[in-house]
């Protein structure tokens, strides 16, 4: 398993984080995944040069994939990496679930490849996608879902990005009320998680909340993950 989780940031927050990624690849083909944004946010055309303009993604070759009705798993097999960015997580999770991804997703986070999850990306690779909901600026839901569950990567945890240290009670209270644990990630924050070890690989604290309270991983420190479900 490996997983990275970012929390957001620009591309000069996310530098750090980026350049992790980057040196993990040994080829640079990134199959990219922009259905958060694309099309109700963006267009194909803005979504890719966001990308491909980020300082660390110097050289790359991004292969979208849009409609993930044509999606398949042997497609996808011969990519060593999957790029799943930001927008709206309500409307990537309805996307997901109308094709099917998810159980592809899976498979392949099984195989090792690795799945970076940018905003959305990343709470959509959680046990489910409520947190989403949690701050001022929550994702709204204009979809007809009534299953939130997300891919499921992180042993039963979630994931909120965009964190604020003034989100803390309400995240408190959200682990409280739905019986969760939050990997809380700010914008500038980003962690690695390898089947059982998350580790910060940024320049930034990152937060793990739960029912017993708020822990805090200062960058380079590792917390252990646990299955909490």
């Amino acid at each position: 398993m490996r997983v990275l989780l970012a929390g957001g940031g620009n591309a000069e927050q996310s530098k750090k984080i980026d350049e992790f990624y980057m040196s993990s690849l040994s080829t640079r083909h990134i199959a990219y995944f922009p259905q958060a944004a694309v099309p109700k946010m963006f267009d194909l055309e803005y979504a890719e040069k966001w990308l491909k303009d980020r300082p660390a993604f110097t050289n790359v070759q991004v292969n979208s994939f849009l409609d993930l009705t044509k999606t398949s798993f042997d497609e996808l097999q011969s990519y060593e990496t999957l790029f799943i960015s930001g927008g709206n997580t309500f409307d990537l999770l309805d996307k997901f679930n109308q094709s099917g991804f998810l159980p592809i997703l899976r498979r392949l986070a099984s195989m090792d490849k690795i799945i970076y999850g940018a905003s959305a990306g990343a709470i959509v690779l959680g046990s489910d996608i409520l947190s989403a909901g949690i701050g001022p600026e929550a994702d709204s839901n204009d979809t007809d879902m009534t299953n939130f569950e997300g891919a499921n990567l992180l042993h039963g945890y979630n994931v909120l990005t965009h964190y604020k240290e003034d989100y803390e009670e309400l995240v408190k209270t959200f682990a409280k009320d739905q019986h969760a644990a939050i990997i809380a990630i700010p914008e500038e924050g980003g962690v690695f998680f390898d089947g059982s070890l998350l580790t910060n690989i940024s320049s930034t604290p990152v937060y793990v909340v739960s029912q017993q309270g708020a822990l805090l991983i200062c960058p380079d420190e590792v917390f252990r993950i646990t299955n909490c479900t």
